[in-house]
């Protein structure tokens, strides 16, 4: 018996997470990705994720100059203004990453 209830409860679980809770987190994905956050609040994330990543790469100018990199870092900061969402800041981040150009942040 004690069986047959938690295969019922895992079946119901499965479900409410499958069919139920994507549809509430789309909607609120997108209310989250249209969000505007304050431009300092943008910047002083830029400025953190940049040193943060050259600081743990174990190579971080291997495929890309350092003068390069935070010439790219300060080109994405010129682009961040007072109506950029938290889904361009996430595009500027990503490119920001990829920037290091190896298999571990492209």
């Amino acid at each position: 018996m004690n069986t047959i209830v938690n295969i019922v409860s895992v079946t119901v679980f499965l479900f409410v997470a499958t069919f139920i809770c994507p549809a509430q987190s789309d909607d609120t994905q997108n209310e989250k990705f249209s969000t505007v956050f304050p431009r300092q609040a943008y910047l002083h994330d830029i400025d953190e994720l940049a040193k943060n990543l050259t600081d743990t790469h174990p190579q971080p100018y291997e495929f890309i100059s350092k003068e390069r990199y935070w010439r790219n870092v300060e080109a994405k900061k010129e682009l961040i203004t007072d109506s950029t969402t938290y889904g361009e800041f996430i595009w500027h981040a990503s490119s920001i990453i990829a920037s290091i150009g190896c298999g571990h942040t492209s």
